[in-house]
């Protein structure tokens, strides 16, 4: 999100760079390897990274079909993927997780959610909260499927199952997995070691 034209930041004596990614760091010479192959000097350094999106170890999780939900790039590859769909199950009953699944309600597709804690959004909700909020949810003819462990994504020519345990599953045409996120810390672990 750039708040500033790229005068602003010229004319403020900072170096705005974008598009460029930071490969690694040489603390001894105070350096970044940029990706087009230049090398920035610092005095200090701040790492401020982002995050990436946590996919569970599903088998099947990298099937065609299957998307994460995090970037508008990937709200722009699930709103192409959508095009002729009729459902979608969203993995995480989390924030995120609900906005996937009304997500795609907008889009004209049906949707469920999978949730491996027995209560929606488990890490900012108590099961009493969660029960107010289930009833809203349902309200909107969101499927929910909580206490589910997804354990494996299937492809047939019916489309995509979601197998759980035990012995059960659920069909659709689009899975979106959003399980939370993992820091982009791969910067920081590569100065401690």
């Amino acid at each position: 999100m750039q708040l500033k034209d790229a005068g602003w930041y010229a004319e403020h004596g900072i170096d705005l760079r974008t598009g460029i990614d930071v490969l690694s760091l040489d603390r001894e010479a105070k350096t970044a390897r940029l990706s087009d192959h230049s090398d920035l000097p610092y005095d200090l350094l701040t790492l401020v990274t982002g995050s990436r999106p946590f996919v569970p170890p599903i088998e099947g999780s990298d099937l065609p079909g299957v998307h994460v939900y995090r970037t508008i790039a990937d709200l722009e590859e699930i709103i192409k993927a959508s095009a002729g769909k009729s459902s979608a199950v969203v993995i995480g009953g989390g924030l995120l997780g609900l906005e996937a699944a009304q997500a795609v309600q907008s889009l004209g597709l049906s949707a469920g959610i999978v949730e491996r804690a027995a209560f929606l959004m488990p890490q900012q909700l108590n099961e009493d909260a969660s029960a107010l909020l289930q009833e809203k949810v349902e309200d909107q003819d969101i499927r929910l499927f909580l206490g589910k462990d997804s354990t494996t994504i299937r492809k047939d020519d019916q489309g995509l199952h979601l197998d759980f345990e035990p012995d059960e599953s659920t069909n659709c045409d689009l899975v979106i997995i959003s399980a939370g996120i993992t820091p982009s810390d791969h910067l920081a672990l590569s100065l401690i070691h």
